[in-house]
C-alpha cells in the first residue's frame, strides 16, 4: 500500500474518534478549531471550514458517509442510481467516497485520488474503453465543456464543468463534427472505427449503396466519383472536430448514376444509338460484348491476339464501316525485316514464321527449319538464344531491327581471335574448326605432334593453358601460342638449384636424371653416373642420410653435389689403444 493509501485510510478512520474526543474533552467556551480539524479543507469545500460544518460530512464516532457526498453531488448520485459510470461499478459502488476524494490536506489539493495516476486510469470501468486513436488522446481533449451533453448536471451546482470527467455522451457526433453533413447514418460506427478515419473498414459499397462495383469501377479511388465540394457553414460552431470543420466535404448522395454518359463521354460522338452496355461491361471499356457486335460478320473475322485489340487501333478514322485494306499483313503491319526476307519464293510472307495465335516474337520457325538454311546450327550452336547472332542493327533514322541476312558466316565473323592472329596459319588453311568444333570451344582436337614440341608422359594431361599463356601487365594473363620454351627450365623451376649445371652451360639437362613420364621416375644410375659406386651396406642406405637439405646460392635445396667421398666424412675417426 502506498504512502498516500495509508494517509487517507487513516484519515478517515480516526477523524471520528478526534471528533468526539475534542467535543467531550475541552471545556465549553474554551473549543478551538485547530485542537478538532486534522487539517483545512480543499479550496472545494472551503465555504464548510468551521466546527458548525463537521456534520455535514461527518456523522458522529463515524467515517465520512457517501450518504451525505451524494446529498450535494447529486449528479454523480444520479448515475449510480442509473447503475451507469465508473461509480456504479461494483468494486467502485462498494468503496467509501473519501478512500480516493480525501479530504484535510489543504486549500491546494485535488480532491481526486488516482491510485497509479491519472494516465494510467482503466477507462473501460467507466464504461467507455479506449481503443486505436481515442487512446492516445490526452484526457481533456475530450472531457471539457464543449463536449458536454446539456443536463447532464441538472440541479447539481457542484460541479465545475472544466474539472470535471462527467457529462460526456458516447455517440460520435457529441465529439466530432459530421463529416459527410447527414448524407449518411448518424452512426459513424457503422462504417469507421477508431484505429483510422480512412478508410472505412465498415463501408461495403455493394451491400450498404444502391450502386454494386464490378470490373474497373471496383478498382478506381473514391474521390474519382465522390468528389469534394464546398462545405456550408457549420450551424453550430461550438460542436467542431478536433481540428475544426471541415471547408469541404466528399459527396455521397444524389450522384447520377443511372446511365454511363452520367459520369463517361461518349467516345463514339453520338454515331451509335444503343446503350453502352450492350457492347461495352465494367471489365473495361476495350472489352467488348461480342453480343454486342459480331465481328466474325464481316470479312475479316478476328482471330487470335486480334481479337481483344481495341476497335480504335484498326478503325482509326472512328467510323467502325469505312472499309480496311486487310488481304496482307503488311496493310496494316510494319515490314520488321526491312525486306530482308524479300528473296524467298513466297515474297517474305509474314505467315510463313508468325501466326495470330501468339506474339510476333514468338515465331514459328524452327530448328529444323535453321538447318535447312544456308547456316545450319550445329553443337553449342542450337543452345544460343536467336538474339545472340540476330540481334538488333540500326539504319540512318536510328531506327531497329533485327539482322537475318549475313555478308560472312565464318567463325571470326563473330568471334573474337582469342590467338590474335598467331595460328592465322592454321585458320586460313582450315578455319578455326582446324582445332576447335561448335560442341564447345574448349575440347579441342589439335595434334600437337605436329607442333615442334611432341606432348609426352605427364604434358599429355595438363591443360593447355598451363603452358600456353602471359602475364599481362595489368596482372592478368593472355592466351599466347608461339613461340614457347621447349627445353625444361623454360617452364621449370631448377630445385636443384644449379648443382648439376654442366660448366658452360646456360641450363640444367635435366632429361640426364627426368622423364617426362614423372618427376620421381629417374633414370639416373648411381654408380654410372656418379664418382661413388655404391657398393655393400651403402646400397641399402636411404638417399637422405648423404644428400642432406642445405641452402646452395641462396636456395634451400638437397645437396648432390660436393658430398664429401672419404669415409671418415660421415662415419668419423675412431682410435683404439692397448
Amino acid at each position: 500500500m502506498s504512502d498516500g493509501d495509508c494517509l487517507r485510510k487513516r484519515t478517515n478512520r480516526t477523524f471520528a474518534a478526534w471528533f468526539a474526543a475534542a467535543v467531550f474533552a475541552v471545556a465549553p467556551g474554551g473549543v478551538a478549531l485547530a485542537q478538532i480539524s486534522p487539517g483545512k479543507l480543499s479550496a472545494a469545500h472551503a465555504e464548510f471550514e468551521g466546527i458548525k460544518n463537521c456534520t455535514r460530512c461527518h456523522e458522529l464516532r463515524e467515517e465520512v458517509q457517501p450518504g451525505n457526498c451524494l446529498s450535494c453531488h447529486t449528479a454523480v448520485g444520479a448515475r449510480i442510481d442509473r447503475d451507469e459510470g465508473y461509480h456504479a461499478t461494483g468494486e467502485v459502488r462498494e468503496k467509501n467516497c473519501a478512500e480516493c476524494h480525501s479530504e484535510h490536506h489543504g486549500r491546494d489539493y485535488d480532491l481526486i485520488y488516482w491510485p497509479d495516476g491519472r494516465d494510467a486510469f482503466e477507462h473501460a470501468l467507466a464504461g467507455w474503453r479506449l481503443t486505436g486513436a481515442h487512446a492516445r488522446l490526452d484526457c481533456r481533449t475530450c472531457h471539457k465543456p464543449g463536449f458536454q451533453v446539456d443536463g447532464a448536471f441538472a440541479g447539481d451546482e457542484t460541479v465545475d464543468r472544466k474539472r470535471t470527467y462527467l457529462g460526456l455522451d458516447r455517440r460520435c457526433l457529441t465529439c466530432h463534427a459530421d463529416e459527410h453533413l447527414a448524407q449518411l447514418t448518424d452512426n459513424c460506427a457503422d462504417c469507421h472505427n477508431s484505429s483510422a478515419w480512412s478508410p472505412a473498414p465498415g463501408f461495403d459499397h455493394d451491400a450498404d449503396s444502391d450502386y454494386p462495383l464490378t470490373g474497373k469501377h471496383a478498382e478506381l479511388l473514391c474521390d474519382k466519383c465522390h468528389e469534394p465540394v464546398a462545405a456550408p457553414a457549420p450551424a453550430d460552431p461550438d460542436l467542431l472536430v478536433f481540428a475544426g470543420s471541415p471547408v469541404s466535404y466528399t459527396r455521397y448522395s444524389d450522384i447520377a448514376h443511372g446511365s454511363c454518359d452520367a459520369c463517361h463521354r461518349d467516345p463514339h460522338a453520338g454515331r451509335f444509338e444503343k446503350a453502352c452496355a450492350e457492347c461495352h461491361t465494367t471489365a473495361g471499356f476495350r472489352e467488348v460484348e461480342t453480343a454486342g457486335f459480331d465481328h466474325e460478320r464481316t470479312d475479316y473475322p478476328l482471330r487470335g491476339l486480334h481479337q481483344p485489340v481495341a476497335c480504335a487501333k484498326c478503325h482509326t478514322s472512328g467510323v467502325m464501316t469505312e472499309p480496311l485494306a486487310h488481304n496482307r499483313c503488311r496493310d496494316c503491319h510494319a515490314d520488321e525485316h526491312r525486306g530482308q526476307f524479300a528473296e524467298r519464293a513466297d515474297g517474305g510472307a509474314c505467315d510463313a514464321c508468325h501466326g495470330v495465335q501468339r506474339p510476333f516474337a514468338r515465331h514459328t520457325y524452327t530448328a529444323a527449319d535453321h538447318r535447312n538454311s544456308d547456316y545450319p546450327l550445329t553443337g553449342s550452336h542450337r543452345a544460343v538464344p536467336c538474339a545472340r547472332c540476330h540481334e538488333p542493327v540500326e539504319t540512318e533514322g536510328r531506327e531497329q531491327y533485327a539482322r537475318f541476312r549475313f555478308d560472312d558466316t565464318r567463325c571470326r565473323a563473330c568471334h573474337e581471335d582469342v590467338h590474335r592472329g598467331q595460328l592465322d596459319v592454321w585458320i586460313e588453311k582450315s578455319g578455326c574448326d582446324y582445332c576447335h568444333s561448335t560442341d564447345s570451344w574448349h575440347r579441342t582436337n589439335f595434334d600437337h605432334s605436329l607442333a615442334r614440341f611432341a606432348l609426352e608422359g605427364k604434358h599429355r594431361e595438363i591443360e593447355c593453358l598451363r603452358c600456353h599463356f602471359v602475364e599481362t601487365d595489368e596482372g592478368g594473363r593472355e592466351l599466347w601460342m608461339k613461340p614457347l620454351e621447349r627445353t625444361c627450365a623454360g617452364c621449370h623451376d631448377d630445385v636443384h638449384a644449379g648443382q648439376f649445371l654442366a660448366a658452360g652451360a646456360r641450363e640444367t639437362a635435366c632429361e640426364r636424371c627426368h622423364t617426362a613420364e614423372g618427376w620421381q621416375r629417374l633414370v639416373f644410375n648411381h654408380d654410372r653416373d656418379t664418382e661413388f659406386a655404391l657398393a655393400g651396406g651403402h646400397e641399402n642406405v636411404a638417399c637422405g642420410e648423404c644428400h642432406r637439405r642445405v641452402v646452395v646460392n641462396g636456395v634451400e635445396t638437397v645437396q648432390y653435389a660436393g658430398v664429401p667421398r672419404a669415409c671418415s666424412a660421415c662415419h668419423g675417426s675412431r682410435r683404439t689403444g692397448n
